[in-house]
């Protein structure tokens, strides 16, 4: 392997949240997405429905040990279409750095790394984004963005099913503070004429609910007679149904009544605002969920991993 330039943000987390091996990781990305088109394949037999083609994803961004096979889900969708994707705009919280709005990537890289290889960054989008919207866009330094991990965890996937032509995919990676109703409204304007070109998909990194002490949140009715794990799983499948229903107001009403600790909320947020403004008509459906640890009392931790797919409304019945 070549060494790395000065340009290109290292993967931090490779060799610790998954493998640095690039043949070990490309053995386990290859085996979690063939079960997942399996399991895809066998769920949709015989469905009198057909789905039009994806344009965005919804993914987990934990350690590949708990929500790789889960994230599998929506990157077999994407391995299927690699083909006819340009460019990857990359939606990720930010865990360790608060601020308000989107930060771009440091003037100072044009690629991150993966145990596979670089992913070049689309400089010149990401700097007329800066240029047109200077009140919404700011750079990130490059410590911050070498420590955030929830868009490193989806470059492996990203590389993996995207890197099979002469033209690799460009990536503009984008990372999301907090965002008031009216501000993520004004994100949904920027971003829906990219969400419309068909030369682009969209990857919006979230986890679910984080429940436990250690995470403050324990939200519980035990009078509903549920264990602990079945009642975090309606929960989640609430807030499933606002991002379904394509409803900003929806999710954030559902996330003032509940509190639920949905770490990508804003990504998401931006999400719906930009399906909101598309010209396009777009179907969207949660399709996998899994939880770390089943809870059964208090004292247990899990977090919940899900995907969803955005597709084009181009489904007929056969």
């Amino acid at each position: 392997m070549s060494p790395l330039r000065e340009d290109t943000r290292i993967a931090y987390y490779a060799g610790s949240w998954y493998s640095g091996d690039p043949e070990i990781l490309r053995q386990q990305l290859s085996k979690w997405i063939e079960d997942a088109e399996a399991q895809e394949n066998t769920r949709t037999e015989g469905a009198k429905e057909q789905q039009g083609p994806i344009r965005a994803i919804i993914g987990p961004h934990a350690g590949y040990m708990y929500s790789g096979s889960t994230a599998a889900f929506g990157y077999c969708k994407l391995l299927q279409m690699h083909s006819q994707i340009k460019r990857i705009f990359l939606f990720g919280p930010s865990h360790r750095k608060s601020f308000r709005g989107c930060m771009l990537p440091s003037v100072m890289v044009n690629a991150y790394d993966t145990p596979f290889g670089p992913i070049p960054l689309d400089s010149e989008l990401i700097s007329h984004l800066e240029s047109s919207f200077p009140e919404y866009f700011k750079r990130l330094s490059k410590s911050s963005e070498l420590h955030e991990h929830s868009l490193e965890m989806h470059l492996p996937f990203i590389y993996y099913c995207t890197n099979r032509k002469a033209h690799p995919v460009m990536l503009i990676p984008i990372m999301v503070g907090s965002l008031p109703s009216s501000l993520s409204l004004k994100y949904g304007q920027i971003f829906a004429p990219y969400f419309d070109n068909a030369d682009n998909f969209f990857v919006i990194s979230s986890d679910f609910c984080h429940w436990g002490k250690s995470f403050d949140y324990t939200f519980y009715r035990s009078e509903d007679g549920q264990e602990i794990y079945k009642f975090i799983e309606n929960l989640d499948r609430r807030s499933f149904e606002a991002i379904e229903n394509q409803n900003d107001t929806e999710f954030r009403n559902y996330l003032d009544q509940t509190k639920n600790t949905i770490c990508g909320r804003y990504p998401i947020s931006i999400l719906l605002n930009t399906l909101k403004y598309a010209k396009n008509k777009y179907n969207v459906k949660f399709i996998q969920y899994k939880q770390s640890k089943k809870c059964m009392s208090n004292e247990d931790t899990s977090v919940s991993y899900a995907v969803s797919l955005v597709s084009d409304c181009q489904s007929r019945q056969v």
